[in-house]
């Protein structure tokens, strides 16, 4: 017990010296473990979120700040500890919980190698290789990704323990860290993992089933795993209804079919060679912030595409198989299959990873520690004298892994990270050396050996590490302090007087990306929840063509633009860089500072009515273009809802005004300028409308002749085949241009069609159902996030609408007594509402 303690403590020493020549910038406080252009992530979703969850603590709590309204839930210890110390040390502590991370993982995967049974210097080499693997830091720059390698070493751990009877409390510990920190598709991948490592570790061992149990204990296991599947099933089933619905999963499984064919594509050829080149080096195309290429097109995140766990581990891989250990040559040899399918098939990559991208990031963790297992074994027994080492067979693993090397160089030549190169070249020759001698040693040379192995991963681990942890692109201290997220946004909105209970605002710019509103203390519409998307607000946005970046409905642009959509939102102040809002019935109100800021006079409260309804199949049928408007005139409730029947009715067509002036391009080429043959006045409206059979994502500018100029994203989505934007209130207007948002240049859109309107013609229907709509509001008398009340009285029975989702989990009273809420509008909230002088709260 006192020599594994004295081991151990050695291990973490190492261990921590590693650490601190490696996190010394983000220790002192320096910089910050947020890079903005390589892990755009962490600044931009990850960041916000943890702002958010600093100002709450511990439990769950409802936002308005983040994507017009969200659930968080603050349980996982190292959001605890990131968010503790409040929301302006949150960049610091992200760094410090990263340190934190992984020592733990090299801790626990340390135990677990002991416990294995092996040897100081094998514990110490893979555990260090396993804290500084690209899983711990590459991907655990993104949430869970380091704590999903944390937890799997504690179970692993727990099983060795377990083997004799003594692991309990690490199983404990795993299941509970599984339920704080593991999404449901962590979850299920790390039971699946777990379940295939006992099914080999039993396969290898000697254990006879039919011995160790009798016939009756045998059936009560066989019932109570039974049982245990069906509760875990009906749970899981409950909550993947969600992921089955999300966008990600719908749009991997549309996907699939084309996934099958790009196996043999020279893309997919270029995903596996960047893999298997960066799994010797993970920077070796370019350390991420500096002036070199690193793989924009073949996995350009820092974890995506690379399996690094050290060069030992690819040298000793081969050295497991020999002819008296067949069953364990058999596992190995499934273990590395499987390993090579995932690989190699971008459909096994797709499924394995959630459907969030075809590369590597949830499926990575269980490849490593397959490689890392299997050479800790092949180390170890040639450590402890059991094997002797197959030195022809070594050499052919270095050579061919310097072939790949030498082979990438000349094809790639400048795109090359050349100190990597050499990194692995002086190192994987040292430690072939190292063993080479190892085999042919005397025994008064082991010590020295085992110790040259220790120092050399340790070198190799510092060397190859600390530009990627300490690149350019990392944030400083001063650089977030004065820009970033304080670009006078906040100020602004600060001096603005609060005329409504609950508002929210839209910004023209983004401070830094699409959730500045959790950072900067306001009620946004702009989300970025990555590629996932949520399904209901998905079908929102693609129904009513909110803009979203790159087609990704999780990157969803907001509302801004939208006059119709602003007024229901709630969105009452508009932000922008310069004085050109150019949307109808927003005024200036104040600026500062480069900042301006415009109230909306068209604005409606958080609670409304509606006497109207038309069902979801109706609201599908209505022009893509004019549905965000028909939303003002008719809430759309699901098909087939019983409690709104009385409200139902059939849309009737729009009234079309009469334009001043209007213009049709076919065959439109991205970038080419339309010159408009009038001076537009700022009476007068510009709708810009665009039809393509295919998905765009464009921005479309407008220019006066003095230099003046404003711009609008706009999304044609391939099921809606069309959209549009509208300018207002701008003087001068004379072209206008459209811009891809992914840069194309050679692309044509099937039809743009430009037209002037005089803007009180035009909006007149927009403001006859503004004023309808505010005949009936909710009169806020308290709103905070976690409760509501106000009164209301109508003198029919109406739809009372709130823009709040549907999913949030909110409880609805009137006059005290609680109601059912229906889902209205696709993705938020609606209560019937009788007649009468009524009390309505929502308590969360």
């Amino acid at each position: 017990m006192k020599k594994r303690i004295i081991d151990t403590s050695v291990f973490c020493g190492i261990l921590g010296i590693a650490m601190m020549i490696l996190f010394h910038n983000y220790i002192f406080g320096d910089r910050y473990f947020l890079f903005p252009n390589v892990v755009t992530d962490g600044v931009v979703q990850f960041y916000p979120d943890y702002v958010q969850k600093a100002s709450k603590g511990i439990g769950s709590f409802f936002s308005f700040s983040y994507a017009w309204g969200s659930n968080f839930k603050v349980s996982n210890p190292f959001e605890l500890l990131i968010t503790s110390f409040g929301g302006a040390h949150v960049a610091y502590m992200i760094g410090i919980a990263m340190v934190l991370k992984c020592m733990l993982a090299g801790i626990f995967f340390y135990g677990f190698l002991k416990e294995k049974g092996m040897t100081r210097v094998t514990s110490t080499v893979f555990a260090l290789s396993y804290a500084f693997s690209v899983q711990v830091i590459g991907a655990g720059c993104w949430k869970s990704q380091a704590e999903l390698a944390i937890i799997v070493a504690i179970f692993l751990w727990a099983i060795e323990r377990g083997k004799k009877k003594r692991g309990i409390v690490l199983f404990a510990l795993g299941i509970l860290l599984t339920i704080l920190c593991l999404g449901l598709y962590f979850k299920l991948m790390l039971i699946a993992f777990l379940a295939l490592y006992l099914v080999a570790e039993l396969y290898q061992s000697n254990i006879n089933v039919k011995r160790q149990f009798t016939a009756k204990q045998k059936r009560i296991i066989i019932l109570g795993c039974a049982l245990c599947m069906l509760v875990v099933m009906g749970v899981l089933w409950y909550k993947l209804q969600d992921v089955f619905q999300s966008y990600r999963f719908q749009a991997g499984v549309e996907s699939l079919g084309q996934e099958w064919k790009k196996t043999f594509s020279y893309k997919n050829i270029q995903i596996i060679g960047t893999a298997i080149i960066r799994t010797f080096a993970p920077n070796v195309l370019g350390i991420p912030g500096a002036n070199e290429y690193y793989g924009s097109d073949t996995g350009w995140y820092i974890g995506d595409g690379t399996y690094y766990c050290g060069i030992l581990t690819i040298l000793l891989i081969p050295q497991i198989f020999h002819r008296d250990t067949k069953k364990r040559n058999l596992v190995v040899a499934v273990e590395l299959g499987i390993s090579s399918i995932i690989m190699l098939c971008p459909v096994f990559r797709l499924v394995l990873n959630g459907f969030s991208n075809d590369i590597y990031k949830l499926s990575r963790v269980w490849v490593i520690l397959i490689m890392l297992i299997t050479a800790a074994i092949a180390l170890d027994e040639m450590i402890t004298g059991k094997r002797q080492l197959a030195g022809k067979r070594l050499i052919m693993t270095w050579g061919a892994t310097i072939a790949i090397v030498l082979v990438m160089c000349l094809k790639l030549q400048k795109h090359m990270y050349y100190y990597d190169v050499c990194i692995y070249l002086v190192v994987s020759a040292l430690e072939v050396l190292l063993l080479w001698i190892y085999g042919k040693k005397g025994e008064k040379s082991t010590k020295l050996i085992r110790s040259g192995m220790v120092v050399l991963v340790v070198f190799e681990v510092l060397s190859l590490n600390y530009k990627f942890i300490n690149n350019s692109d990392a944030v400083t201290k001063e650089a977030w302090i004065t820009g970033y997220y304080n670009d006078g946004t906040k100020e602004i909105l600060e001096q603005s007087q609060k005329d409504m209970l609950f508002e929210r605002v839209d910004k023209t710019y983004q401070s830094v990306q699409l959730n500045d509103s959790a950072v900067q203390g306001y009620y946004g519409t702009a989300y970025y929840v990555g590629g996932v998307g949520k399904s209901s607000f998905t079908d929102f946005a693609l129904s009513t063509s909110i803009p979203t970046l790159k087609g990704i409905p999780g990157w969803c642009l907001g509302t801004t633009g939208n006059v119709y959509l602003e007024s229901l939102f709630s969105v009452n102040k508009i932000v922008a860089n310069s004085d050109n809002c150019a949307s109808y019935g927003f005024q200036l109100e104040n600026n500062s500072n480069d900042k301006y800021l415009y109230k909306n006079r068209n604005v409606l409260p958080l609670g409304f009515c509606y006497d109207k309804a038309i069902s979801q199949s109706a609201f599908e049928e209505i022009d893509a273009s004019d549905r965000a408007e028909s939303l003002l005139e008719y809430a759309v409730v699901e098909d087939g809802s019983d409690i709104f029947k009385d409200f139902q009715t059939e849309p009737k067509e729009k009234r079309k005004s009469e334009p001043v002036y209007t213009d049709e391009i076919a065959s439109y080429g991205i970038g080419t300028n339309i010159g408009l043959p009038v001076e537009v006045t700022e009476n007068e409206t510009v709708v810009v409308e665009i039809e393509d059979s295919q998905e765009v994502s464009a921005q479309v500018a407008w220019t006066t002749e003095e230099g003046k100029f404003g711009y609008r994203y706009a999304s044609c989505y391939e099921q809606n085949g069309k959209t549009k934007v509208e300018f207002s209130g701008q003087n001068g207007i004379r072209n206008i241009v459209i811009y891809s948002n992914s840069g194309e240049s050679d692309l044509h859109l099937d039809k743009v069609r430009i037209s002037v309107y005089q803007s009180e013609e035009y909006y007149k229907e927009f403001e006859k159902n503004i004023a309808e709509r505010k005949s009936n509001v909710l009169q806020l008398e308290q709103c905070t996030e976690e409760y509501i009340c106000g009164t209301i009285q109508v003198e029919k029975a109406q739809l009372l609408f709130f823009t709040i989702p549907y999913g949030a989990k909110f409880k609805y009273y009137i006059d005290g007594e609680e109601v059912k809420k229906e889902k209205v509008d696709m993705a938020f909230t609606g209560i019937y509402l009788p007649k009468g002088t009524h009390k309505v709260e929502i308590v969360y």
